[in-house]
């Protein structure tokens, strides 16, 4: 019931990102995520409309170009965050940014590994959220191993969902709102 991010990054893993594109689209996607600011430049010429997530890092420094085009850009870290907030702030423009959590995938995100680090986390994460330039409308996290069907992997699975909703439940309590 909610809406969908369709990924088509590395050219829709080989099928045409501008083709796989036009289809999910008719077929309501809500946004795409692809990988890097190429991709997402590369959907916009081909007159994608739609939101593009970017999921990985862009260089701070192409904050105005992020914000001319209308992509959503990933904040992963608190470094990352600070630098891309002077860049957007220096350009006179506001990126919009999803903060991405990293809830037991391991590569990038604010940590959040088990329930006993939610308020750390979300202490780590409050002051990015209200940076200027910057303009959270969103907040995602990567599911580890969700395409396994081990007993094992399917707890995981579910623990990782847990943690991220007891992390969007309690920045919402505390005034964020995301799409």
């Amino acid at each position: 019931g909610g809406n969908i991010c369709a990924v088509v990054k590395a050219d829709a893993y080989g099928h045409g990102d501008a083709a796989v594109a036009r289809v999910l689209e008719a077929e309501g996607a809500f946004a795409f995520g692809v990988s890097c600011l190429a991709e997402a430049l590369s959907l916009r010429r081909a007159g994608v409309s739609r939101p593009v997530l970017i999921l990985g890092h862009t260089q701070p420094d192409h904050a105005a170009l992020l914000a001319e085009n209308h992509l959503w850009q990933t904040v992963y870290s608190a470094e990352y965050a600070q630098a891309l907030s002077a860049a957007a702030t220096a350009a006179g423009v506001k990126v919009e940014c999803h903060l991405k959590l990293d809830t037991g995938m391991g590569r990038l995100g604010f940590g959040l590994r088990c329930p006993e680090d939610l308020e750390s986390c979300v202490a780590e994460v409050l002051p990015y959220l209200s940076l200027p330039g910057l303009a959270f409308t969103g907040v995602f996290m990567h599911f580890a191993v969700a395409d396994s069907l081990d007993d094992g992997d399917i707890a995981y699975t579910h623990q990782q969902y847990r943690l991220f909703r007891l992390a969007v439940d309690r920045l919402e309590a505390l005034g964020h709102s995301f799409q």
